[in-house]
C-alpha cells in the first residue's frame, strides 16, 4: 500500500528525473549528429554533454529540512513536535463545478504533524497540483519544468460532495479508493481509510519552478553538476574509443540499449528503483522491453542496496511499521530477499 505523504515525495524525485532525462535525451541527439560529423572528419575530439549525476551532498540538506518540518525520527530531543488530532471530514455543500480549476498544494496532514510550506526545502506549491477540468478528467502532478510525461490523468465522478477519483496509472492499491473534497475553501485530497490529507488552493495559474531551482532547493548546486557533467563526459568518450576497439561489442549495442542506459542512470541518480521498477519505468519512457532489460543489466545497480536506499527515503517522508515497509518495498516490486536486506538496512 502507497502511502499519500509518501507518493508525493516519489513524484517530486520521478518528476525532476523526467526533466533531467528530456535534457539528455536532447544532449544524446546532439552528441550523435555531432559523433558522426567526427566520423566524416576522422576526428578524435567530441562535445558530448554527458547526463547529470545528482550527488550525495543532498542527505545533509535533507535532514536539515526533515527537523523544520519534523518528519525525522532523529531531529533534536529537545525540540518539541506538537501533534495535531486528524481533521474531521466536514466537506462543504458543493457542487461538481465548484472543483473545476487549477489547485496547488498548501499543507499535508500525516501522522499527527501539520507540514505547511515546503517538503525538504521543495515549495509544496510545485509538490502537488491538480488541474480539474469540466469534462470529468483531470491531472495530478507536480510544477516542475518539463515533468509533464510524470503527470498522472484521471476521470472523476460527483457523488455525496465529492469526485471519486479513477487513476488513468494505479498510484493506490485496488482496494483504496481516491477522492478529494472541499472543505473550509479549501480543496482536500485523501485516500479512505488513511490518516492522511493533502490540501490544495485554487489558482488562476499554476506555478512551476526550474530544473535548477528544485536542484537548489534540494541542496543540489547546478554549477556542481556542470563540472561533474564535464568529467563524465572525458569518462564517457574515454569508454568510447575502449568500446570502438571491441568491434564485436560496438556491433551489439543499438542506440536503443544505449539510450535507454543512460536514461536507467539518470532515475538511479535521483531514486531507489528495483529492477523490475526500472525495466517498468523505462517501459513506460517509451523505450522497448529487450532495450529496457539491457538496462537494467547493464546500469550496474545493487539491487540489495537500491532496496536499503528505498526503505531509507520512505521512513524519511512517512513513519511506517517494519511490515508495512516491507510490504511496501515488496509493492516496489524488489525481491523478498532484496526486501528484507532494506528493512534491516534501517535497523528493523
Amino acid at each position: 500500500m502507497k502511502k499519500l505523504i509518501s507518493l508525493l515525495a516519489a513524484s517530486v524525485l520521478i518528476a525532476g528525473c523526467f526533466a533531467g532525462c528530456g535534457e539528455t535525451e536532447t544532449s544524446e541527439a546532439e552528441t550523435s549528429s555531432s559523433s558522426s560529423q567526427a566520423d566524416t572528419d576522422t576526428a578524435e575530439e567530441t562535445e558530448e554533454p554527458a547526463e547529470e549525476e545528482t550527488t550525495e551532498e543532498v542527505t545533509t540538506e535533507q535532514t536539515e529540512e526533515e527537523t523544520e518540518t519534523g518528519l525525522s525520527d532523529d531531529s533534536d530531543d529537545t525540540a518539541e513536535i506538537t501533534t495535531v488530532p486528524m481533521p474531521e471530514y466536514n466537506p462543504d455543500d458543493v457542487d461538481e463545478t465548484d472543483f473545476i480549476g487549477n489547485w496547488e498544494c498548501t499543507k499535508m496532514y500525516t501522522e499527527g504533524q501539520m507540514v505547511e510550506d515546503d517538503l525538504y526545502g521543495i515549495p509544496l506549491n510545485v509538490v502537488a497540483q491538480i488541474v480539474v477540468n469540466d469534462d470529468g478528467t483531470g491531472v495530478f502532478g507536480t510544477g516542475i519544468e518539463g515533468s509533464e510525461d510524470a503527470s498522472t490523468a484521471f476521470t472523476y465522478e460527483f457523488a455525496d460532495k465529492r469526485l471519486n477519483l479513477t487513476m488513468e496509472e494505479s498510484i493506490a492499491s485496488e482496494d483504496e479508493v481516491m477522492f478529494l473534497y472541499i472543505q473550509d475553501g479549501e480543496l482536500v485530497m485523501a485516500v479512505e481509510g488513511e490518516n492522511e490529507l493533502v490540501y490544495f488552493a485554487k489558482v488562476d495559474e499554476l506555478t512551476v519552478m526550474t530544473e535548477d531551482d528544485l536542484m537548489t532547493a534540494m541542496g543540489i548546486d547546478p554549477a556542481d553538476l556542470i563540472s561533474e557533467d564535464d568529467d563524465t563526459a572525458a569518462d564517457d568518450t574515454a569508454a568510447d574509443d575502449t568500446v570502438a576497439d571491441d568491434d564485436t561489442a560496438s556491433s551489439d549495442v543499438s542506440l536503443g540499449q544505449k539510450n535507454a542506459l543512460s536514461s536507467a542512470k539518470s532515475y538511479l541518480d535521483i531514486s531507489a528503483f528495483s529492477y523490475d521498477g526500472l525495466v517498468e519505468q523505462l517501459e513506460y519512457e517509451g523505450f522497448s522491453h529487450d532495450e529496457a532489460l539491457y538496462a537494467a543489466d547493464n546500469c550496474g545497480a545493487d539491487w540489495n542496496e537500491q532496496a536499503a536506499k528505498s526503505a531509507e527515503n520512505y521512513l524519511k517522508v512517512d513513519s511506517m511499521s517494519k511490515s508495512e515497509l516491507l510490504d511496501q518495498l515488496l509493492h516496489e516490486k524488489f525481491t523478498q530477499e532484496q526486501a528484507e536486506y532494506g528493512v534491516k538496512s534501517v535497523g528493523y
